[in-house]
């Protein structure tokens, strides 16, 4: 993974990660709950939004299915729109519209250096994840808020910006897999390959590991990634192109490695490029400090659903972001 292609998985996952309510008045007068009133005589419910030739769709028709699809989601950004609101305000701090401007121009160079390209890609993202414009905007707000609230909780140290140094200019290794169960096993993977089985054949036949499904294939990884078992790494970096491994100990038994090839190190010097790393080390770093936020207010917010329709996929998505 490039180091462009992890500031974008980061930045997506902040599209997930909402934040829940807590007793924040939703529908009593606020401005998601004015924007459907209407007069003493009719329900906003029964408002027609469509027609079929003469006969009339009325909000109340497609509550159920809205909720289901998407209700739970929408609820919890909208909580966590208030409660990021609720606390720069008792942090006595301003969200500026440059601020939001400067977010969504973030997340743009993170998609390309080509201002046209980077565009039809956020076009495309958006679309995947059903954001609308007002979603979007939202989203950048909120995204700034929590991004202001957490500044002075990052610090971006040498050791940061050298591991992210690595990872987006260090070597990469693509090895194939096979975990089993015990170091007997393990030798019995060996002994076949040497004797001339294709290691594909091995993974597909005896692997555990769910990358069985593609010979034991992994996406290419450096030796930095830390999402990857630091035993698999090492032992990765020392492997030469085409080379079995010994048995490696990891969580589910042992693992045997192949290594299918290595793009070498990119000829890039650290100190040319340490502006960029600081800046995405820091934008690591806030977007980490911003998922705990979020993961915070949401625990501690109390939240009353009044909708039974509304209730089961509010818990779904509250039980999705704070685990429980």
């Amino acid at each position: 993974m490039k180091g462009r292609d992890v500031m974008v998985v980061l930045w997506v996952s902040a599209i997930i990660c909402g934040c829940q309510p807590s007793e924040l008045g939703v529908g009593k007068g606020s401005a998601a709950g004015d924007q459907f009133s209407d007069s003493p005589t009719s329900s906003p419910a029964d408002r027609p939004v469509a027609m079929l030739g003469s006969e009339t769709i009325a909000l109340s028709d497609l509550h159920q299915g809205l909720v289901e699809a998407a209700g739970g989601q929408v609820l919890l950004e909208l909580v966590l729109d208030r409660l990021v609101a609720r606390q720069l305000a008792e942090h006595g701090a301003r969200l500026t519209e440059s601020q939001v401007a400067a977010e969504k121009q973030a997340l743009l160079q993170t998609l390309a250096d080509d201002a046209d390209q980077a565009q039809r890609l956020l076009e495309q993202l958006c679309e995947q994840r059903g954001l609308g414009p007002s979603r979007f905007d939202r989203l950048m707000r909120r995204n700034a808020g929590l991004r202001l609230l957490v500044a002075d909780e990052v610090e971006v140290t040498e050791a940061a910006m050298r591991q992210t140094y690595e990872l987006m200019y260090g070597p990469r290794y693509e090895v194939r897999l096979i975990v089993v169960g015990s170091l007997t096993e393990a030798a019995e993977v060996i002994r076949r390959s040497k004797a001339g089985e294709w290691f594909t054949d091995l993974a597909i036949e005896l692997s555990r590991d769910v990358s069985r499904a593609q010979g034991g294939l992994l996406s290419p990884f450096s030796a930095a990634d830390t999402t990857y078992p630091a035993a698999i790494r090492a032992t990765a970096a020392k492997l030469e192109v085409g080379q079995v491994s010994d048995p490696v100990a990891v969580d589910a038994g042992f693992a045997v490695l192949r290594l299918e090839s290595k793009r070498e190190a990119q000829k890039v010097e650290f100190e040319d490029v340490a502006g960029e790393l600081a800046a995405a080390v820091r934008r690591r770093l806030e977007q980490v400090r911003m998922q705990q936020l979020s993961r915070r207010l949401v625990e501690e917010a109390r939240v009353l659903v009044l909708d039974p329709a509304l209730s089961e996929a509010w818990s779904r998505q509250r039980r999705t972001l704070v685990g429980r």
